[in-house]
């Protein structure tokens, strides 16, 4: 019998869907929800046509051992994994039926020992996303805009800036 209810602590609402991890404390799995319905999770029992929630497990895709979901953000088509050492990056989340293997929806990249600190520590600038790891203020836009690696470490202006409005 499907799902009607998930009581997760990390949730993502973006692309018509809510992505969400941390239920009965898993954090190695997504569920997410059927497009533009956010009562509608996957229903075993139902024929695929009318079944577009799904469930995704990140656990062997970590490249940092042991690690789990500490966040879900969406950003220019792209849904974030964070994990407390690591960063999962899915490409074309806004398209179609991630569970459909023709709409590209798919783990594009995985970023090791760059994680984030906790739940809370990132901000959706709207250009970028700022976000605290063991290290300090980071922001992915980089990794969005030229799709490579290493993450950008945040300028000195931005960092002071943040720190500032975290203080207040």
């Amino acid at each position: 019998d499907g799902v009607d209810e998930l009581n997760g602590d990390v949730a993502c609402s973006a692309y018509g869907r809510l992505w969400v991890s941390g239920v009965n404390g898993d954090y190695q799995t997504i569920y997410y929800s059927s497009l533009l319905r956010e009562d509608k999770w996957y229903d075993p029992s139902l024929e695929t046509g009318f079944n577009d929630g799904g469930v995704i497990n990140v656990q062997e895709y970590w490249p940092v051992e042991n690690d789990y979901i500490v966040n879900i953000h969406a950003h220019n088509g792209f849904l974030f994994v964070f994990g407390r050492r690591s960063i999962l990056i899915y490409a074309n989340a806004n398209k179609g039926d991630p569970a459909d293997d023709a709409t590209g929806f798919g783990l594009q990249d995985a970023i090791s020992n760059v994680g984030l600190v906790e739940r809370d520590a990132i901000c959706n600038t709207g250009t970028d996303v700022l976000f605290v790891d063991d290290t300090g203020l980071r922001a992915l836009g980089r990794v969005i805009q030229e799709k490579s690696n290493p993450v950008a470490v945040a300028s000195a202006n931005v960092r002071t800036d943040f720190i500032r409005a975290v203080g207040e």
